[in-house]
């Protein structure tokens, strides 16, 4: 199918501005807003029709669908300070890393949660609850707890960001921005062929994020052989993908074929995958959107990639044929 360009007319907003479009061979359109803001942001959410960002001083700022900033429910907002945000249960919740939860109410004010919340999962179905875990260039892991039996299967992932189903068959795509920066595309058929955490080996580690570099550390001998070591820690699982210098930080499907937002140091493009490498589809933006702590949060309709670097920081929408691309400046 030959790509096809749709023109969308030119919009100008007091905080934010559509400053260009264009279109893929599969019809998504790309948008792109600007946002004056001095302040880097860190992750989003979109909550009860508004988007909400927190900043890396830890303040929440409001922005309408529209990507313009609603100064009176963020002067309500910003009276605390958080180092994570996410929804549970329809509501918005700031946490911190001492394990207090605020919720925000419907006078947005924050309120003390009486309860401990467990923070999202990275995937659930009916079969299974996924988690993922990141200790950076130390490694990774992602688990399937299987919801039948209760038992846990994982494998090495540094480190997950994205899984996603089509027919029987997960998806996993890992990204980290260490180095020149890194992606993985896995393809995992059945998650209980995975590695199964009730291996006496693993015993007291199989709460440690980077289990499997522990296991291998302390049995030096019996996993010298790095081909072996994969086959017993990385089987049920296959590599469609192994990318040193563009990183996928986002994935997701589109009638029934799987999509990737990849980036590099210099550019961010709408990619698929081809012949065990990433081919272009389109470029959304000449800003990188790498992040050392990147931030994908998924919705029904909609799923929302922020991040920040030493360049810039912002976030992308995904939801259905659209692309949006909001920079903050």
């Amino acid at each position: 199918m030959k790509p096809i360009l749709l023109a969308l007319v030119a919009l100008i907003a007091s905080s934010c501005g559509l400053l260009s479009n264009s279109n893929t061979e599969d019809n998504f359109i790309i948008r792109k807003y600007s946002v004056s803001l001095n302040k880097p942001i860190q992750e989003t959410l979109f909550h009860r029709g508004k988007y909400y960002c927190l900043t890396n001083y830890g303040r929440l700022i409001c922005l309408t669908s529209k990507f313009q900033i609603d100064t009176t429910i963020t002067t309500l907002i910003d009276k605390e300070a958080f180092d994570f945000v996410y929804e549970n249960a329809d509501s918005l919740i700031g946490g911190r890393y001492n394990g207090e939860n605020h919720y925000l109410g419907n006078d947005y004010a924050w309120r003390k949660h009486p309860n401990n919340i467990r923070l999202p999962a990275l995937y659930e179905d009916n079969a299974f609850t996924a988690y993922q875990c990141c200790a950076g260039e130390f490694g990774g892991g992602l688990f399937f707890h299987e919801k039948k039996t209760g038992h846990i299967y994982s494998i090495p992932a540094t480190c997950a960001v994205a899984i996603n189903k089509i027919s029987s068959n997960y998806y996993v795509t890992t990204s980290l921005a260490h180095g020149s920066g890194f992606s993985k595309v896995l393809l995992i058929p059945n998650p209980t062929m995975l590695y199964n955490m009730d291996n006496p080996e693993v015993d007291t580690l199989k709460n440690y994020c980077n289990w499997a570099d522990i296991v291998k550390s302390k049995n030096r001998e019996k996993y010298y052989d790095r081909a072996f070591a994969r086959k017993v820690f990385e089987k049920g699982s296959t590599t469609l993908l192994d990318s040193m210098g563009t990183m996928a930080v986002a994935s997701f499907i589109r009638n029934n074929k799987l999509y990737h937002l990849t980036t590099d140091f210099n550019h961010t493009t709408l990619a698929e995958i081809r012949n065990h490498a990433f081919v272009t589809l389109d470029t959304i933006s000449n800003n990188a959107v790498w992040s050392y702590q990147p931030s994908l949060k998924n919705y029904p309709r909609m799923m929302i990639y922020s991040y920040s670097n030493d360049k810039s920081s912002g976030f992308i929408t995904i939801s259905e044929d659209t692309i949006t691309y909001v920079k903050f400046r």
